[in-house]
């Protein structure tokens, strides 16, 4: 009888491919002048004053949504609904 090996070698999932998905994301909140429009598409990172005005107001971070999920972000505000939204009426009042 022949044993037949086992094939073992670890195969890993392209995690180059996840991380470049991850990086595209789109910011649904309100017009900042000088900062980020609604529907901003940021495919090579975040923009250095978009990362300054992160600091200051930090529910900004959750208005830059993966672009697979834009649809359904922009859904909750348009419904007025939602974490977005919420994240929204915040953001719409920082100056």
């Amino acid at each position: 009888m022949s044993e037949s090996k086992k094939n073992t070698e670890v195969v890993e999932n392209e995690p180059e491919a996840v991380v470049q998905a991850e990086k595209i994301l789109m910011y649904v909140g309100p017009t900042i002048v000088g900062v980020a429009s609604h529907g901003t598409v940021l495919n090579n990172g975040l923009t250095e004053s978009l990362k300054a005005t992160i600091e200051k107001e930090p529910a900004i971070r959750g208005l830059l949504i993966p672009i697979e999920n834009a649809a359904v972000a922009l859904r909750e505000i348009d419904t007025k609904t939602g974490a977005t939204y919420s994240l929204y009426e915040k953001v719409a009042n920082y100056k």
